[in-house]
């Protein structure tokens, strides 16, 4: 809706295929002029926080998989490119703020809105060593992000939006095509 505001008509189909990267990035691959990028965001804001943020549901699995490593002891952290009041309220709505010890995500300005930018926050927060993490990610951004901060790992799932191809380009160490299967590359069992 965002992008027919400002008068940009883009196929549903693309813009599946293109959620995670941040707005500054995707935006002008839209052809929105740098001009219109602060206006196109707000008005997709406007949009999600009408209810679009609640559009959405947990992956199969998923649940259990971050209940199973809280369980065990995992400082568990959000890294996204969504705007952090937005990650927080999502995460709060579906019930799974308290397994998170940080949730972090682009500012409302966009001064942190590169994935590497929002990884590095969360790794501040954490107070971790960059190569004691393990990042897990459904788009390349997730596993550029993560190399570009030196995390150790970057796992790539494929229960989100990216694709099998994307996540090896990307140099991801794992793609792993179920929650419960990453319990093993993890080390747990």
């Amino acid at each position: 809706m965002a992008l027919r505001d400002i008068g940009c008509e883009v196929p549903v189909e693309r813009l599946r295929a293109d959620i995670g990267p941040p707005f500054d990035e995707l935006l002008p691959a839209y052809g929105v002029r740098p001009e219109d990028v602060a206006t196109c965001v707000d008005r997709y804001r406007g949009h999600y926080r009408a209810g679009g943020m609640f559009e959405a549901a947990v992956y199969s699995g998923v649940r259990e998989l971050l209940a199973e490593l809280v369980g065990g002891g995992a400082r568990l952290a959000v890294a996204s490119s969504k705007a952090e009041p937005f990650v927080r309220e999502v995460a709060a709505h579906f019930d799974l703020l308290d397994m998170f010890e940080h949730v972090v995500g682009a500012t409302l300005d966009l001064r942190r809105s590169s994935k590497a930018d929002v990884i590095g926050e969360a790794l501040e927060r954490l107070g971790a060593a960059p190569t004691e993490v393990t990042m897990v990610g459904d788009r390349s951004h997730d596993v550029l992000g993560a190399r570009t901060k030196g995390v150790g790992r970057a796992f790539g799932v494929l229960w989100g939006f990216g694709t099998e191809d994307e996540l090896v380009a990307a140099g991801a160490d794992a793609v792993v095509a179920e929650p419960g299967d990453l319990l093993g590359h993890l080390g747990r069992h």
